[in-house]
């Protein structure tokens, strides 16, 4: 840097002080201290004086008091009362450069800054230690502190001219050099005013440059000589604080403010004043000569380089040492790693990251906002020879140190160039007087090729270590790495020459190599961690030069490696906590490490204790290396045969012995991972695996699936197999499952007996060279895995929920030769989770607990719906029923153990909570009604009937069609609401007996028409029946009648005597008087002519009936004829039992009857129908989807990309897509169509944001099942323009679900040519949304939104400015934001946010995921947590399912949330609580006969 310029270091040390040439040193001491006395007491009596004057009047006699002042301040520090008065002289006459002040010589004041060099030059006299008087140190200290405190004052508060700041610094640099230079003594001045002098050097230097730059001549003098002071740590801690400043302004002064972090505070107000005078070219060029002032940081470790220092070589041959060591190298450990965290933090500061580990020492600090700069990218040419430097060696792992010679730094060759061009061009970006503004809204960071420019020298040079080498290489470097091994270290070629351990007998020098590593492992991890950093940050679009990329690979390849002998961890803890986003980032040739970092997992992961020291929590580390494990996830499988070069081989020819591939690592990566969830106890860890689990199991059997049942595929994987399995001639190198049976233990067997009655099943490997690990094995151990955390983190509720939802996925893979038992097994186990937790003591109850029993139902119910044949098991179906039993009525019919059966009407209904009771209700009324029925006859997107009482009665005939034609209403139990119809829909006489009945009930819509047939419907119909049946012909042999007389009174009756009871009724004849006797007589009469007229008409009948023919057919028998008119309606009650006269009595407690008539004849029936129909039946969820290009931030630039590619998407984008679901139309659609509720906007006279859906204007993509609907909607801006902005327009709601729409939907304007009628009708196409809502409508019972943005980014670093808030108040209206699964901590509606999952595609063929989720309980949501990295294969799967996660726990963690079926059933109890004909038995049968 100063090749060119003459130092003047040398003229400092050879230049004596003022005092050296003094006269009074010819005299004896005695003599000199009575002259300085006589001379100075006079001049500090005037001085005191009040008015007082000094009479030195000419330059002669200043100049000679000047000497005698100089002479005073060599005196022993015995007279410092004397030193004391002469700095007290000299302070008043360097007043003039303040003000002015008439106690001062009149020569001064007519000269100040000639005679204040002098007395600068004359300070140095005090500073000359006193090593004979150690008891007055504490008052030399004072002393000299006292004089820096005036020199540095001078320097702040004045503005002095050019010579008299060089001689400020001279004096500065020739004191430091004095004091510093030498060895460090603990008692000692150098020592103790170490700090105070290198603060003021420093920021008098920093001051001097905003006045004067100094030449470059004094800055080479300041590098020289600080090199030899680098023995002190306050000249490192000094260096870093003032770098720190510096870079601040730096970073602020190139690329903003914003690229800082959000912690950077600046407590060095010193600096911040000096600093705040800067302009940005002098700010630029002094950071740099200030970076480099203490040469090369890498020296710090090498204790012969610094004591080539010539002071040491002093003190060594004065202490008689033969090794030339002094004891205060033992600091140099330490020193080294103060000073690669200076230069880490330095890298942090670039890079506008935080870095946990750095810092720690550091102070925060503030940086100001000065206006905004660009940077503009140096221009570099990787082609250029100046970058073949002797580094590259190092690739082919041999290093070799540039040549170091004493207090001078020397850099590679080449790199000196590239540096003064990097500098060239970041002082020209600084020094424009017009800012470049970037090219993107993203804020302006530094490029990690620059980064590497400027201290990439100093961090690859710490990181190699060049005296330590894998030893025995050639047999065991690769045989480490695919057996997770770390390779053993021994001493090899260039250890004895190492003057670190010379002079020592060579079995000592193994040892003594070891302990050096050991005591400099510290500084080499923080130059490993501001590397990783530097490689984890780079954006995708800046590519790192090829010989970067080599030295990283191949530094990170050595600094993976761990020895107990050698290092204790600081450097792969530091490479694992840093290098989190390695893997993830779109960089070539990084796969590269995946075996050394996989072999640097494997010691950490699978072990409880650490074999060696974390300087940092545990849990921590697991975390970054779970991050890096689940980033290798996807690879084997996506790169398949493709070898992996050997980068830690000394050898070109190691390289060819062994190739390591791709899928060879299969065995190893699944391994670990399984093996990871035995020590693991963090909650956020613990979800990292599951999610991890989930992800590979469901990569390995998408691709079996599809891949491997070719041929070629399963060969490939065969060999694969077989080559890693004979690789492995060590088996107690890795056991991916050897403590498989630890990880799945269950602690308690109380918990989950199903899973202790097949414990053997857990042992599910019995060789360890051959361990199954193919899809069926990790189904097994998967079920394992979530019955093992079900128990162990059985208060944990985002545990829970991650196993229950890795539960579920398992139950939706189609994985071949799975055994049935395993499936029971899950199920069972399920269910004695729901035992467990809902038979728990009351205080253990709370939200979170039935939470976790609502996620564990919604587990079984989609393990039933996805395998129907479960319930085909007496056991599961018993332990299905039991739970679902437990869960509606708080009990179970039959106790654990006992044979005591208790019945329905006997138990007292207590459940566990009325979530809990909701979802038992709807997973059995699911198992009755869809499992094993889906889809229905109208197809998967229509969950309840399509058939209306409209559309049925249009299906009439013509004849039947009248005005009293009308379905009747019935309501049971206050549940299901039953329509009956009872006209057949044939127009002639022998129609069947028809009732056509629409239920209406919680889970939907039913439509059933039945007929009374006489036969099967698959036998030919016969008229016999309608036949009448002939009379049988009379037999031969007719039989006489008997004559029988007709007796009043038994026979016999008048021989009995009679008695006085006979005659207590009185006879007819004594009654009777007068006038009755006639009336009696006339009576009588009347008998007589009835008896005689019946007996002339029984002769007469009898005569006929003689004459008759027998049979008569006028009285014969015949059948009666056919009906043509029946009550269907009152058959199809009474067949149900609901007609019976139990089910019209209204039971206690209750105000209706549990069968009750509806009264259809009232206004707002039908209405209240219709708005039933349109509720939901299933979860509906929204996936907003976008395409973002790259450098789109705004919102509607966002939705205007949108629209231009409807037409032509991306073809990646596409395949996502369709991969999501299927495409349906939106004319003919009856499913779920998306919604947008946008959020109005409030400002007056602002034109709210209008958006316009992709359905049903155009095809989208859809998917359903028997729970859930999923619309994926592209909004894009509105391409139509409507004249009334304030007209309101419904936007697509969830409840829309096709047929009718009903009364309350808007009209839209006729600009846009469509309508929809008031009475209901089909939703048109091309329906335009608003972002508007009528403020006046009521919606009734409507479930809780639940919507998505997934972003598909071409840049990733777009993420960072993706408007999220802004696109959820333009799409999303949520309707409670007080509480939710992602609603923030405040209760307004413009902080709510709407979960985003970013997906990027990677050149690799990969792609890189990332979320955005606004609760803090729930950040990781699987299967796609954030950082994850999946293939294209999975990618559409695991996406559309962590859309439905995401949503179903916002469901879950949403107070008073209702599902669909318990709206339903609500608003059934409101039509039957307002439209309820209440009847007696009498009448309700009367109505039920009359109307049928």
């Amino acid at each position: 840097m100063y090749s060119e310029w003459e130092s003047h270091s040398c003229a400092i040390d050879a230049s004596a002080d003022a005092s050296a040439n003094n006269a009074l040193k010819s005299y004896t001491p005695d003599v000199g201290r009575q002259v300085v006395m006589a001379v100075v007491q006079p001049l500090m009596e005037s001085l005191r004086k009040e008015g007082g004057s000094c009479d030195l009047r000419t330059q002669e006699d200043v100049n000679w008091t000047m000497q005698v002042i100089g002479h005073g301040l060599t005196l022993p520090l015995q007279d410092r009362t004397v030193i004391q008065l002469c700095i007290e002289i000299y302070q008043n006459w360097l007043s003039p450069l303040f003000f002015v002040k008439k106690t001062v010589p009149a020569p001064i004041l007519q000269t100040p800054e000639v005679y204040a060099q002098q007395i600068f030059k004359q300070f140095y006299a005090l500073f000359v230690p006193r090593d004979k008087e150690p008891q007055f140190l504490d008052d030399h200290l004072t002393l000299c502190k006292k004089i820096l405190d005036i020199i540095h004052k001078i320097g702040i508060e004045t503005n002095v001219s050019r010579d008299t700041w060089n001689v400020i610094l001279s004096l500065l640099l020739k004191v430091s050099d004095s004091l510093l230079a030498p060895p460090t003594v603990t008692k000692s001045l150098g020592n103790s005013l170490c700090e105070q002098l290198i603060h003021t050097i420093f920021n008098l230097w920093l001051r001097a440059c905003v006045h004067y730059f100094p030449t470059p001549s004094l800055w080479k003098s300041l590098r020289e000589l600080c090199i030899t002071w680098r023995h002190h740590p306050q000249v490192i801690a000094e260096w870093n604080k003032i770098m720190y400043s510096l870079t601040v302004r730096v970073v602020v002064q190139l690329y903003g403010p914003s690229n800082m972090p959000a912690d950077v505070s600046d407590e060095h107000q010193d600096y911040a004043q000096s600093l705040a005078l800067f302009k940005s070219d002098v700010l630029v060029q002094c950071w740099y000569r200030m970076l480099h002032t203490l040469g090369n940081l890498v020296e710090l470790s090498y204790p012969h380089v610094i004591s080539l220092n010539p002071k040491f070589r002093e003190a060594a041959m004065s202490e008689e040492r033969k090794d030339g060591r002094h004891d205060c190298l033992k600091l140099l450990p330490n020193i080294f790693h103060q000073a690669m965290k200076g230069v880490s933090t330095m890298v942090d500061l670039f890079l506008g990251v935080n870095s946990p580990l750095l810092n720690e020492d550091l102070p925060p600090s503030v940086h100001p906002t000065p206006p905004h700069v660009a940077k503009k990218e140096p221009k570099l040419d990787s082609s250029s020879s100046k970058l073949k430097t002797n580094w590259s060696k190092s690739i082919h792992g041999v290093v070799s140190m540039p040549t170091l010679t004493p207090g001078v730094y020397t850099s590679p060759s080449g790199d000196g160039a590239r540096l003064q061009q990097t500098l060239a061009d970041i002082a020209a970006v600084a020094a424009s007087s017009s800012p470049i503004k970037p090219t993107s809204s993203l804020p302006a960071k530094a490029n990690g090729n620059t980064l590497l420019h400027l201290f990439g020298s100093w961090l690859f040079e710490a990181t190699v270590w060049p005296n330590f080498w894998p030893a025995q290489e050639q047999a065991s470097s690769t045989d480490s790495d695919e057996k997770g091994r770390s390779s053993s270290f021994t001493v090899v070629t260039g250890v004895v020459d190492d003057p670190r351990i010379m002079d020592t007998p060579s079995h000592k020098k193994v040892s003594q190599a070891a302990s050096v590593a050991v005591e400099y492992e510290p500084g080499r991890a923080k130059a490993f961690a501001a590397l990783c950093r530097i490689f984890s940050a780079q954006p995708c679009a800046n590519p790192f030069l090829p010989i970067y990329m080599a030295r990283f690979c191949h530094a990170l390849s050595v600094g993976l490696k761990y020895n107990e002998q050698y290092c204790r961890g600081y450097m792969i803890t530091s490479i694992i906590l840093n290098s989190s986003n390695l893997l993830r980032n779109d960089i070539k040739g990084i796969y590269l490490l995946v075996p050394a970092l996989l072999s640097a997992l494997e010691l950490i992961l699978p072990l409880k204790e650490l074999r060696f020291k974390c300087v940092v929590d545990q849990t921590t580390l697991r975390r970054a290396s779970i991050n890096l494990l689940l980033a290798m996830l996807p690879l084997p499988l996506h790169f398949l045969k493709t070898t992996i070069e050997d980068i830690s081989a000394t050898k070109p020819s190691l390289k060819k012995k062994k190739q390591l591939t791709f899928f060879g690592l299969k065995r190893r990566i699944l391994s670990l991972l399984l093996r990871s969830f035995e020590h693991e106890t963090d909650t956020t860890n613990m979800q990292l695996l599951l999610c991890g689990l989930l992800v590979i199991i469901q990569d390995l059997v998408t691709y079996e699936n599809t891949c491997a049942r070719t041929e070629v595929a399963s060969k490939d994987m065969a060999d694969a197999e077989v080559s890693m399995i004979t690789q492995q001639k060590e088996p107690t190198a890795v056991s991916p499952v050897s403590s498989l049976s630890k990880v799945m233990n269950i602690s308690s067997e109380s918990y989950f007996p199903s899973l202790f009655k097949s414990q053997e099943n857990l042992l599910l490997f019995s060789g360890k060279d051959s361990i199954d690990l193919s899809p069926p094995s990790l189904f097994k151990v998967a079920n394992h895995i979530v019955c093992q955390c079900l128990n162990k983190w059985q208060t944990d509720l985002r545990v829970t929920l991650s196993a229950l939802e890795l539960a579920g996925s398992l139950a939706k893979m189609e994985i071949e030769n799975t055994d049935s038992k395993d499936r029971k097994q899950a199920v069972r186990w399920l269910c004695d989770y729901i035992k467990m937790q809902a038979t728990k003591e009351q205080l253990h109850h709370s939200k979170d607990l039935h939470t976790m029993i609502v996620a564990a139902f919604n587990t079984i119910l989609t393990w039933v719906k996805e395998r129907p044949s479960l319930l085909a098991s007496k056991e599961c179906l018993t332990a299905i029923m039991s739970v679902l039993e437990l869960g509606i009525s708080g009990s179970s019919s039959i106790k654990d153990g006992g044979d005591t059966i208790v019945y329905k009407e006997d138990k007292q209904r207590q459940p566990v909570s009325g979530r809990v009771m909701e979802i038992a209700e709807f997973v059995l009324s699911n198992i009755m009604e869809n499992v094993g029925s889906f889809p229905s006859p109208c197809g998967a997107e229509a969950s309840s009937s399509l058939l209306t009482e409209e559309s049925i009665i249009a299906q009439l005939p013509s004849s039947r069609k009248s005005g009293d034609v009308t379905f009747r209403y019935f309501v049971q139990d206050s549940s299901v609401i039953i329509g009956v119809l009872e006209e057949p829909f044939a127009d002639d006489d022998e129609a069947l007996p028809t009732v056509t009945v629409i239920i209406r009930s919680p889970t939907g819509r039913h439509v059933w028409t039945q007929q009374f047939c006489y036969h099967p419907r698959s036998v030919e119909p016969d008229q016999q029946h309608l036949v009448s049946v002939e009379r049988p012909l009379p037999q031969p042999d007719v039989v006489m009648r008997p004559s029988v007389e007709h007796r009043t009174w038994p026979e016999g009756m008048e021989n009995e005597p009679a008695v006085l009871a006979d005659q207590s009724i009185p006879s007819l004849d004594d009654i009777l008087d007068e006038e009755s006797l006639i009336q009696h007589k006339e009576f009588v009469k009347l008998v007589e002519k009835q008896v005689e007229l019946e007996q002339e008409v029984h002769q007469a009948q009898a005569v006929a009936m003689s004459q008759m023919k027998f049979p008569n057919p006028a009285v014969a028998c015949q059948p009666p004829g056919i009906c043509r008119s029946y009550q269907t309606a009152r058959l199809l009650l009474s067949h149900l039992g609901l007609a019976s006269t139990e089910a019209l009595q209204i039971p206690q407690l209750a105000c209706h009857p549990p069968l009750v008539m509806l009264n259809n004849k009232m206004s707002n029936f039908s209405a209240s129908l219709a708005n039933l129909d349109r509720l939901p039946t299933r979860y509906t969820d929204t996936v907003f989807m976008f395409y973002v290009k790259d450098g789109v931030t705004k919102v509607d630039d966002i939705l205007a990309t949108q629209q231009h590619l409807l037409p032509a998407q991306p073809r990646e984008f596409q395949k996502l897509l369709k991969g999501l679901g299927w495409v349906v139309d939106p004319g003919s659609h009856p499913g779920f169509k998306g919604k947008l509720h946008p959020l109005s906007d409030e400002v007056p006279g602002n034109k709210p944001l209008i958006v316009q859906a992709q359905i049903p204007y155009t095809p989208f993509t859809y998917f359903t099942d028997s729970i859930h609907e999923v619309a994926f909607v592209t909004p894009v801006v509105r391409s139509s323009t409507w004249s009334n902005s304030n007209s309101s327009v419904r936007s697509v709601d969830s409840s829309d679900s096709g047929g009718n729409i009903g009364s309350s939907i808007s009209r839209i304007p006729d600009t846009a040519d469509h309508s929809l009628s008031l009475s209901g009708g089909s939703r048109p196409r091309g329906l335009f949304t608003e972002a508007l809502e009528t403020p006046a409508r009521r919606r009734v019972h409507r479930p809780q939104d639940c919507a998505v943005i997934v972003a598909w980014l071409e840049r990733f670093e777009d993420r960072l400015q993706f408007p999220v808030t802004e696109l959820t108040a333009s799409l999303h209206s949520p309707t409670n934001v007080s509480s939710g699964y992602y609603s923030t901590l405040t209760r307004k509606s413009s902080d709510f946010t709407l979960p985003v999952v970013f997906i990027h595609p990677l050149s690799s063929g990969l792609y890189r995921i990332s979320t955005r989720i606004a609760s803090s309980r729930h950040h990781y949501v699987g299967p796609l947590s954030d950082g994850m990295i999946v293939s294209q294969r999975v990618l559409a799967p695991l996406v559309r399912q962590t859309c439905l996660n995401i949503c179903c726990r916002h469901r879950m963690e949403t107070e008073g949330y209702s599902p669909p079926h318990v709206l339903r059933k609500k608003l059934i109890e409101e039509i039957a609580l307002n439209f309820a004909n209440p009847l007696d038995p009498s009448d309700f049968y009367t109505e039920l006969f009359v109307h049928s």
